[in-house]
């Protein structure tokens, strides 16, 4: 187009700014027309005073392309104009020489009026600047994409994505762009709307034309492991049509899991025979880091398994390709390393029982300590060293929060913990053992061991240390449902209790008030067959839950104190 219009002076673009903002439809065609072929520019950061500057970036064919633009530091336009004005004035924009890829300085503060139509979801916008020149296979190194910009080859398509345009993309296919491209970074439209707006339709839209759900990015993290997190069903849509596409029955490459290549021939893949909960239990002790929502991402050592467990998705936990890479792990080195850790922690239990039913200062077993016996504490000791290292490295895999959230690994640790007074024992033994005056140590001797507290201290860490049995017990095939099944009653009758305490005390406090008053008598307490104490109160109100009740006790009381008594005895049973 010619340019017969004139460039526009600073003061016309405030005024024309203004007008924008104001809705007024006849000066804003006024400028664009006397201004024809001089459109394309963009606003200075000081064109406007300070209270002003709110309406900047952005070009005269953007503040129409999208008005109600009102992100950051910019403001809306055409409030309260109609969709047919605003169609008309992008038109006159464009029929006036405005340039819906005009090329910017700056990328990180600068939008084109393509990526606010896609951005938007304005088809027939888009539309209308495609007719007018508008290229769609650029990439943000072309075109700016302001905050919305993740890397230099970000596409039109993954802006779609990121804001659940789904309309844009299909117009976007139909226009020959690819929609599964993959920027710098790794990320593929899948990516981004994952991150960004999660939309459903979208998601599905995306999978189905071919967008790669277990395509790792430069920090190990596929988009099947961000729906794992935020869109499960939409998982369970990735696993199905990957078995779909590649079958199971050849050797088949799972990057998307830990990057090694499985061996999926001859593997059982109908899982219905087993317990989902005992599939979550096999990978419970290697959780993953902390991965939420957002920018952050895991650790490379972060696998789709592990965020399974962390999430608790049995039903993808159960999935044929799912159980089969389970199973895989099981064969090649799951079973040796389960029956390895097994056999290790007995030898640690059985070390333990030994070390503390030994008295060290018998049988010869103080400053002439036999040889076997300093052996056995040196084991013990070791094999200590290499359970704290073991706890420790999980609590840093999986979180000290999500490591306590299991009742069996604070058994482990506290069991540990009362450990700390019999590992002193032991390195107080192997001193008068080895120093070479062995009266020098002897005031080290543990003097606690011969004290009550002593049994009590140990009795408590065997009781927790062999809890932990109960773990290696859930995690074969055989045991684990059951031991899930157990786990289950066990947190019931503890809820059961807590809910049954409310009502046990209220009951206390009742039968505590109305004894109170005759036990202030001193002749009625000599006679009276029920105790006067909060505790013995407490005491009488369990035995009659087990039905040692002698109800002619309450004749005992006085008139309307015996009424009421058994009264609340008859509600309480």
């Amino acid at each position: 187009m010619a340019q017969h219009g004139r460039p526009a002076s600073e003061q016309e673009k405030v005024a024309f700014a203004k007008a924008c903002a104001a809705g007024d439809v006849a000066a804003v065609k006024s400028f664009l027309k006397e201004h024809t072929g001089h459109l394309n520019f963009f606003y200075a950061n000081d064109v406007f005073s300070e209270e002003e500057r709110n309406k900047w970036c952005v070009t005269p064919l953007i503040m129409v392309v999208r008005p109600t633009f009102s992100i950051g530091h910019l403001g809306p336009f055409f409030c309260e104009n109609t969709r047919e004005e605003m169609i008309e004035l992008v038109e006159l924009a464009l029929e006036c020489g405005a340039d819906p890829d005009y090329k910017f300085v700056d990328f990180h503060t600068r939008n084109t009026a393509t990526f606010m139509a896609v951005y938007q979801g304005d088809l027939e916008i888009l539309k209308m600047l495609v007719r007018y020149g508008a290229k769609l296979d650029v990439k943000a190194a072309d075109n700016g994409f302001e905050w919305m910009k993740r890397t230099e080859d970000m596409t039109l398509a993954h802006a779609a994505a990121a804001n659940a345009r789904l309309s844009i993309l299909r117009y976007l296919h139909e226009q020959g762009v690819d929609v599964t491209y993959t920027d710098s970074n790794g990320w593929n439209g899948l990516t981004y709307c994952l991150k960004l707006s999660k939309d459903v339709n979208t998601l599905r839209w995306l999978i189905a034309h071919g967008c790669d759900a277990f395509h790792r990015d430069v920090y190990g993290v596929s988009p099947f492991m961000w729906a794992i997190e935020c869109a499960p069903d939409i998982a369970e849509l990735m696993l199905a049509r990957k078995t779909t596409q590649h079958g199971l029955s050849t050797h088949f490459t799972l990057e998307e899991f830990e990057g090694y290549s499985y061996d999926l021939k001859g593997i059982d893949l109908d899982p219905s025979s087993n317990s989902d909960e005992a599939c979550l239990m096999l990978f419970s002790a290697h959780s993953p880091n902390d991965f939420s929502s957002g920018e952050r991402a895991p650790t490379r050592h972060t696998s789709a398994l592990q965020l399974m467990v962390k999430h608790h998705r049995k039903k993808l936990l159960t999935q044929p390709l799912i159980w089969a890479v389970l199973q895989v792990r099981w064969n090649v080195f799951g079973r040796r390393m389960y029956y390895t850790d097994l056999l290790l922690y007995c030898a640690f239990l059985f070390l333990m029982f030994y070390v503390m039913r030994v008295d060290p200062d018998v049988d010869n077993r103080g400053p002439s300590a036999s040889l076997g016996h300093c052996a056995i504490v040196s084991c013990f000791l070791l094999s200590v060293v290499r359970l704290w290292m073991v706890e420790y490295r999980e609590m840093r895999s999986m979180g000290y929060r999500m490591y306590f959230s299991s009742v069996l690994n604070a058994c482990d640790v506290v069991g540990l913990l009362l450990l700390a007074p019999t590992i002193l024992s032991c390195l107080v033994t192997l001193l008068r053992s080895f120093a070479s005056d062995p009266d020098a140590v002897s005031d080290l001797a543990p003097v606690w061991w011969h004290a009550p507290i002593a049994s009590c201290v140990n009795a408590a860490a065997i009781f927790f240390l062999w809890m932990k049995m109960l773990q290696f017990a859930s995690i074969p095939r055989g045991t684990g449902p059951m031991v899930i099944m157990m786990q289950g009653m066990a947190m019931d009758v503890i809820r059961f209790a807590s809910i049954f305490s409310l009502v046990y005390f209220g009951f206390v406090c009742v039968f505590y008030m109305l004894l109170s008053s005759v036990c202030a008598d001193d002749e009625l307490r000599d006679a009276l067959p029920f105790p006067c104490t909060l505790g013995g109160v407490s005491l009488l109100l369990l035995r009659w839950l087990f039905g040692i009740v002698e109800y002619e006790d309450f004749y005992a009381l006085p008139g309307l104190i015996s009424a009421l008594s058994q009264a609340f005895f008859i509600i309480y049973m």
